[in-house]
């Protein structure tokens, strides 16, 4: 057997497989001995078929059978035993494949394509970072409570329009055909020109609206809206008409003791001040939950980009889309490619971080996590506490569950986690205050990246 690699690029590579009889056909003959015996057919005794009859019938498939098995698990040899930086997995050059003479071919020869990532190193003590500390001003609150009030709102019909938060419920027609549908419409999801236009407008009144300028050719939107495909409805460009038939408003909760009940749960907060302290403490932690989750975004940033890992994009393209057919389109794909490339990345990274630091779970670290993902969903659920007899039973069953699917899930958080901490500890990381607004801005930044 002979196995060549042949490098086109840093990232891209060929390999090739050449086998002669002498790799292939001991495995061949043995094959062909165990069906003649074992085999059943009618002229024949037991156990007494001729090989050249088995090789007729079946040779050429169990020619072809082996020749993919040990074509397979040399490969993969080869590649563990070379170190070959792989990324996805080899992808046959199916013409060659294809073309070859399973009836009379002695010597086949084989090709894959391969994609590598670039070689790449780490400095965890040259990586910065930055620990931040939201500030929950009076602002914050009464963002908060308003949200909340909304969130836990009324629902009201008045006589006319007053707002841009009003939604409008009517017959619509098409004027350019007999289209008809009965609609409601988001006036904060229209331009300002429209919304000006309709506010003071009554039940019964009639108004003209261009749907697909009056918001902004949002396809998805108005797909929804109409109960049409998204290219059904950029069909319908011009005006409507839509016959008015009730104001819909949400009036915010008023701020008594059932709005402090929805909220926290019956009777827990009486008073306002003990309200907005509570909703005070909410929102700080809330928001340091969003904290330390920014910093690890931060750090896995800081990390991906000071390793510097060059990816075969257009391999991993084509290779994606093949293990992908049924699923995702070519657009699609190239769509999702840049973040798939980034945790790919991370990926490797984190990897090469594990190795290195010996960073190993145990069983005990599995169970206490899957312990607290059932009780998070209990409670989520409200179905309240369970005692440990019966988190025990639940634990158990759930990590047997989907032939240990959800056991390797909980794995790969616990040593995702434990990862992060150990990176946490030898990077610099600075403390800084600040408000909500900024905080947003640098979120975003961050998530973008």
């Amino acid at each position: 057997m002979d196995i060549t690699v042949t490098k086109k690029n840093n990232t891209n590579a060929f390999i090739k497989v050449k086998l002669t009889p002498t790799d292939y056909q001991p495995k061949v003959d043995e094959k062909l001995k165990k069906y003649s015996k074992k085999m059943h057919l009618k002229g024949f005794r037991e156990g007494k078929i001729p090989t050249a009859v088995i090789q007729k019938m079946y040779g050429k498939e169990i020619l072809s059978d082996e020749i993919n098995h040990l074509v397979s698990h040399s490969l993969s040899d080869y590649i563990k035993e070379h170190a070959l930086p792989i990324v996805g997995e080899p992808i046959p050059n199916t013409d060659k494949h294809l073309s070859i003479d399973w009836e009379n071919q002695k010597e086949f020869e084989f090709e894959f394509k391969l994609g590598l990532h670039s070689e790449f190193k780490y400095n965890l003590s040259k990586i910065k970072a930055t620990q931040y500390e939201l500030e929950i001003n009076e602002q914050v609150i009464k963002e908060t409570i308003q949200n909340l009030q909304k969130q836990f709102a009324t629902r009201v019909h008045p006589e006319e329009i007053t707002g841009e938060d009003d939604f409008i419920a009517g017959n619509l027609t098409y004027l350019k055909s007999d289209f008809k549908a009965e609609v409601v419409l988001p006036l904060n999801k229209m331009g300002s020109k429209y919304i000006k236009k309709y506010i003071g407008l009554k039940k019964e009144d009639t108004l003209a609206i261009d749907l697909l300028k009056a918001f902004g050719e949002d396809y998805h939107l108005l797909s929804h809206m109409l109960n049409l495909s998204e290219e059904e409805v950029k069909k319908y460009s011009g005006d409507f008409e839509l016959l008015i038939t009730d104001i819909i408003q949400n009036e915010p909760a008023p701020i008594n003791q059932d709005f402090f009940d929805k909220v926290f749960g019956k009777d827990s907060i009486t008073t306002e001040s003990d309200f907005r302290e509570k909703v005070k403490q909410t929102v700080g932690e809330n928001y340091q939950r969003e904290c330390e989750w920014l910093l690890k975004k931060e750090i896995q940033n800081e990390i991906i980009d000071q390793a510097s890992i060059d990816l075969p994009d257009d391999f991993l393209k084509e290779y994606l889309y093949l293990i992908n057919q049924e699923k995702f389109t070519k657009e699609q794909i190239e769509k999702e490619y840049q973040a798939y490339a980034e945790e790919l990345r991370w990926g490797l990274v984190r990897n090469r971080i594990i190795k290195e630091a010996g960073i190993k779970i145990q069983t005990e670290e599995i169970l206490t996590e899957a312990k607290v993902l059932i009780k998070e969903r209990y409670m989520n659920a409200g179905f309240g506490g369970l005692n440990d007899e019966i988190l025990d039973k639940i634990t158990d069953t759930f990590l047997k569950q989907d032939e240990g699917k959800n056991y390797r899930e909980v794995a790969e958080r616990v040593i995702a986690e434990k990862t992060i901490s150990y990176c946490k500890e030898h990077v610099t990381i600075k403390n800084k205050t600040i408000n909500l607004e900024d905080f947003k801005k640098k979120a975003e930044k961050i998530y973008k990246k």
